[in-house]
């Protein structure tokens, strides 16, 4: 399955996410085989939190590299979990 957004990592996962290590001398190529080959795919970048500057990095890169639609997850997956846990879930009652 094939969707309009890529998201990478840095730490943790995102539901749905996939992990290309920044530090690695093949991350460009990397996220263009997660973006199914296109640098104009929407790729969203995130980090472990709002100090982790990975995400920056990586968007510096990828943006160096051709890619036109980068966009940084502010918070990262700290804020992700934090909204996560603050949302009311559906309960069945009986």
């Amino acid at each position: 399955m094939q969707y309009d957004i890529a998201l990478v990592g840095m730490a943790g996962r995102f539901p749905g996410a996939r992990n290309v290590p920044l530090d690695t001398d093949d991350f460009v190529d990397g996220v263009v085989q997660k973006a199914s080959g296109s640098k104009i795919r929407k790729v969203v970048l995130y980090c472990a939190s709002p100090t982790c500057d990975a995400s920056t990095q990586a968007a510096t890169l990828l943006i160096t590299a051709g890619f036109t639609n980068v966009i940084e997850y502010e918070g990262g997956l700290s804020a992700w979990n934090t909204k996560k846990a603050a949302t009311p879930r559906a309960s069945s009652t009986r």
